[in-house]
């Protein structure tokens, strides 16, 4: 029974650190329109590339 609550509260603290982690990690990405054009072009050309090694694999 012990161990059944201290798996139950670990679960229920990675659940929230994750979820905090997301919140986090979504409020610091600029917007597409407040980013430079070269910016746009090097995140396009990430994806681009990411989208061909994924396919060619």
């Amino acid at each position: 029974m012990k161990t059944h609550l201290k798996t139950m509260i670990r679960s229920y603290e990675i659940r929230n650190d994750k979820r905090r982690e997301h919140d986090e990690k979504t409020q610091n990405k600029p917007m597409l329109s407040e980013m430079s054009a070269e910016e746009q072009a090097i995140g396009q050309a990430l994806s681009s590339f990411v989208i061909t090694t994924i396919i060619t694999l």
